[in-house]
């Protein structure tokens, strides 16, 4: 019986041994970059397949546990366009309150990212099915709360096409824009329910026309009522334009699709300089 006992004892401790052995190499395997790519991969091609796109990370790292790199980012649209690449992304969180719907990032960068935004000629948006997979409707208790402190973002590409309306040849074509060199920084960014606070304290870009927008700085509301700029100052190679307040009003986000009959003006512009080559 006390050999019984010893062998049982035995066995239990190497038992408890080699679970503490497993789950010390677990612990630092999960560390290391190779497998948590290979889970990344597992879980955008679970979310590829729900989605009916592509979407794939080259690489992941995960520093600490508040910092994740993802290198080469690809989210293609259900056509098979690109609707989002970047070369690198850093996140760094502050707070994740799954139980409040709060998530807090401290920082986030976004290096030599591609924007591919497209609406077809039946009207609809190529990000639309992204929309309706994560968006859903949100009693105002359970609404989410998103902050971030700061988004930079280097060396990017955005393009928006309307294939609703014809390509123009001189000027800013306002449907079909193409801007590079996107440099800028956004802080103090929230999102409560269906209002985006912010201040865009740089940004520059070269658009295709030959517009040069060399200075962006503005306290930003985004929300149902319209878009409301404060502080505004916008410099061109040929311009600049100083305004207290220059808001954009609506009634809703619909009135957007129709600006022209469903967007009024409400500015207060100071004093600035407007060449007519900008216009």
């Amino acid at each position: 019986m006390a050999k019984l006992l010893k062998i049982s004892g035995r066995t239990l401790g190497l038992l408890l041994e080699w679970t503490l052995i497993f789950l010390i190499a677990f612990a630092f395997a999960i560390r290391t970059s190779p497998v948590q790519t290979y889970l990344a991969e597992k879980a955008t091609n679970y979310l590829s397949e729900e989605l009916g796109a592509k979407i794939k990370v080259d690489k992941v790292a995960i520093v600490f546990i508040d910092k994740v790199a993802l290198d080469r980012v690809l989210v293609l649209d259900q056509q098979g366009d690109t609707l989002f690449a970047a070369d690198r992304l850093l996140v760094k969180m502050n707070e994740i309150d799954l139980s409040k719907k709060k998530y807090s990032v401290q920082s986030m960068a976004i290096n030599e990212a591609f924007v591919h935004i497209q609406r077809s000629r039946d009207n609809v948006f190529n990000y639309a099915f992204l929309k309706e997979y994560f968006v859903k409707e949100e009693k105002k208790k359970n609404a989410i709360l998103f902050k971030v402190e700061e988004v930079s973002i280097r060396n990017s590409h955005m393009r928006y096409d309307d294939h609703r309306k014809p390509r123009r040849t001189s000027g800013v074509d306002y449907w079909h824009i193409d801007a590079e060199n996107i440099n800028g920084s956004v802080k103090g960014i929230q999102v409560k329910e269906d209002i985006i606070t912010g201040t865009i304290e740089s940004l520059t870009l070269n658009e295709k026309s030959g517009f040069k927008l060399k200075k962006l700085f503005t306290e930003l509301e985004v929300s149902p009522r319209g878009i409301l700029l404060s502080e505004l100052d916008l410099q061109s190679n040929d311009s600049q334009l100083k305004s207290s307040k220059f808001n954009m009003l609506s009634n809703n986000y619909r009135c957007f699709k129709y600006f022209v009959d469903s967007v009024s003006f409400d500015a207060k512009i100071d004093e600035s300089d407007l060449s007519l080559k900008d216009v």
